[in-house]
């Protein structure tokens, strides 16, 4: 299958290259030359890129376009009943487009790479990772940490730095508990990590690190005001409520404390992860919605 995605975000390289690697064809699109799009290629656009194909509802009705979704704030909105199929990332973000017509739309979520399981630190402590932009939530998390001084912890965050939370860990007394890395030591990192954190308010796409944490067989806990509930399985981690430092605190702190807690936390994960899809299924799911 030939394939034109249309974009104004980061493309899905993964997903692009299990596509790929399964004899498909995709390339990168404008949309002002949509009207010249070949025969035989499919229409995919990201919700990124939609605004650029207002007032065309029937140029895409016509080309039986597709649209991928991940957050469902989507505008022009009117454009969906347009589509041909509209590909969710999540549940949640399907559920939100039930308006669209369910006969319609497909849930793909994204794929997880093979990993080996992380035996964790061995030692008497934990080692919290995040794998993630830290902005976001990054003073929720540190607050959350720094009221558990009686406990023996470690974190480490695997992001760009950013400015805004330099000082953040010393003004709170934690500051010879937290590091920062680079991608090049993840796996490493991955290996030693006894809990995977995200303290983050997503509103779409589940991020890939729950999965990878997951199929690794690391317990999570996660801010959830979106999917992130829902690909957290019972037993293999906990979700908290978005700004809830108490409760944030509280999960944290009964993980940390139990080393046997976690260790059944650690188990049911690796049980879920290895449930999860990769990526070439879910490369396969995409070019069956878009047949």
């Amino acid at each position: 299958m030939r394939i034109r995605f249309f974009t104004r975000a980061p493309t899905p390289e993964k997903l692009f290259s299990a596509l790929r690697a399964g004899g498909h064809i995709i390339d990168i699109g404008d949309a002002a030359a949509f009207g010249e799009l070949p025969e035989d290629t499919r229409a995919l656009i990201d919700e990124s890129a939609l605004p650029e194909f207002s007032g065309r509802a029937e140029q895409l009705r016509g080309r039986r376009a597709a649209a991928l979704i991940r957050t469902a704030q989507v505008a022009p909105r009117d454009l969906l009943p347009s589509l041909h199929r509209v590909i969710a990332t999540s549940a949640a973000t399907a559920e939100r487009l039930a308006d669209v017509g369910q006969d319609r739309i497909r849930v793909i979520t994204a794929g997880v790479d093979p990993a080996p399981r992380s035996p964790g630190s061995g030692g008497s402590g934990c080692h919290l990772l995040i794998v993630a932009p830290f902005a976001a939530g990054g003073a929720l998390l540190l607050g959350a940490l720094a009221r558990l001084f009686d406990l023996d912890w470690s974190l480490t965050i695997v992001a760009e730095p950013d400015p805004a939370f330099a000082e953040l860990p010393a003004a709170l007394g934690i500051a010879a508990r937290v590091h920062r890395a680079d991608a090049d030591a993840s796996e490493t990192l991955w290996r030693q990590a006894d809990l995977f954190v995200l303290a983050r308010a997503w509103e779409g796409e589940p991020p890939g690190t729950i999965g990878e944490a997951l199929r690794r067989g690391v317990p999570v806990i996660v801010t959830a005001a979106g999917s992130e509930a829902a690909v957290v399985p019972p037993q293999a981690g906990l979700v908290c409520p978005p700004d809830d430092r108490d409760q944030l605190s509280r999960s944290l702190r009964r993980l940390i404390f139990d080393p046997a807690l976690r260790r059944a936390y650690a188990n049911a994960a690796y049980a879920a992860g290895a449930a999860l899809p990769d990526w070439p299924a879910q490369a396969a799911l995409l070019v069956t919605a878009l047949e």
